[in-house]
């Protein structure tokens, strides 16, 4: 960002720069011609036609106050080229009266009118066209390298000025699309979790519900007795308590299975979110199963989900992608997921933290992961776990 900002200062301090040129440039033109005015035919036309030319080209451009660069181009190249080509004419030598709005028409020019650089360039042949002065001259080549040096100058600095600033823009599109893309990873996050807690919640609800309910009347029971009947009342607190033994084990089991509990499955999962994703970051997201889907471990399910996540963001953050296709597919002894992208691509694969953390909750599971890019053909995700049906 600071690297960009530096651009910015560049290209108002060669405005500035190119700017006070100029002015400084008709200034002495107009104190060079007053000073031979007793030599210069129709000195008040020419003197008057200077002013003109030095002031209506600026209505469009003042740097730091507002700026119409193609009005100010167009203005500079009618008023200066037409009093060029008339001190040509009339004083019978070159002139330098162009070079400046060579230099500074070059900075401003648009993409669509570069084709005026061209015309610019073959300006200076215009006086050897009219004067009819020969090229082997000593004076034309000083002064058609002057000339040319200085459109050079200026559309150099036009170029390399526009490449700045689409990079700015394009890391400005970058930032947005990652914003959007943090957004989304918090969203998914967040509805895991809240899943996650749900599930907990139904299944901690019913065990542990019933267990303390039957608690409480238990011990409701045994408080009446501990007067009337001691003995009984002990009974009663020694069934109570296998009974909380018994809930306990339970309640265990609950926790260890919460995991292969089906009620949302694994597909609905992935298809949430790759619906989120698609809504977050408008790409093209296809989603396909193969083979009917079986109950897969808790610990599969979530490296699954992980592994869709880091895909489709890798997809996007990296290459750009538009259009993605998901496959997860059931296979007799291993559950398959694999994300391939359009995107840019790459000739030599990078593993950031991404993809080895991805790596790395496969390898926990015996699985494994394979990526496959190419420059300009898109990008494939391959995660494969070990599964046994039944």
């Amino acid at each position: 960002m600071s690297k960009l900002k530096g651009v910015r200062k560049l290209s108002i301090f060669v405005e500035i720069v190119l700017f006070s040129f100029r002015v400084f440039f008709y200034v002495f033109a107009l104190v060079d011609v007053y000073t031979e005015k007793d030599t210069v035919d129709e000195f008040y036309l020419v003197l008057t036609w200077l002013v003109i030319a030095m002031i209506v080209p600026i209505c469009y451009w003042i740097p730091l106050v507002y700026k119409r660069s193609m009005y100010y181009c167009f203005a500079e190249l009618l008023l200066n080229g037409s009093l060029t080509i008339y001190a040509m004419q009339t004083t019978n030598s070159y002139t330098a009266l162009f070079i400046i709005a060579a230099l500074t028409v070059s900075f401003h020019l648009e993409r669509r009118y570069y084709w005026l650089i061209a015309v610019m360039a073959f300006f200076p042949f215009i006086e050897f066209i009219l004067q009819g002065i020969s090229l082997e001259d000593e004076n034309p080549y000083f002064f058609i390298f002057n000339h040319w040096l200085l459109l050079m100058i200026g559309f150099g600095f036009n170029l390399i000025i526009k490449a700045y600033k689409n990079t700015e823009n394009l890391n400005r599109i970058i930032e947005e699309q990652n914003q959007t893309l943090v957004q989304y990873a918090r969203q998914i996050e967040h509805l895991t979790l809240v899943e996650e807690r749900n599930r907990m919640a139904r299944d901690l609800h019913d065990t542990l519900g019933h267990s303390f309910i039957s608690y409480i009347v238990g011990l409701d029971a045994v408080s009446y007795l501990m007067d009337s009947n001691p003995s009984e009342a002990k009974k009663r607190i020694e069934e109570l308590r296998d009974y909380a033994s018994g809930s306990l084990n339970q309640v265990r089991e609950t926790i260890h299975e919460i995991g292969t509990e089906t009620d949302i499955s694994l597909t609905s999962n992935l298809s949430a979110i790759i619906d989120e994703f698609s809504e977050y970051t408008n790409t093209n997201v296809t989603f396909k199963i193969v083979d009917e889907e079986y109950v897969l471990q808790h610990s599969i399910r979530m490296t699954l989900l992980r592994c869709l996540q880091e895909g489709l963001t890798n997809a996007k953050r990296h290459g750009h992608a538009t259009e993605v296709i998901v496959t997860l597919s059931f296979l007799e002894h291993e559950v398959e997921l694999v994300i391939h992208d359009n995107g840019t691509g790459t000739d030599q694969v990078e593993y950031g933290f991404g993809l080895s953390s991805m790596k790395e909750r496969l390898a926990v599971l015996n699985g494994e992961l394979q990526v496959d890019s190419n420059k300009k053909q898109g990008t494939m995700v391959k995660c494969q776990i070990p599964f046994r049906r039944g």
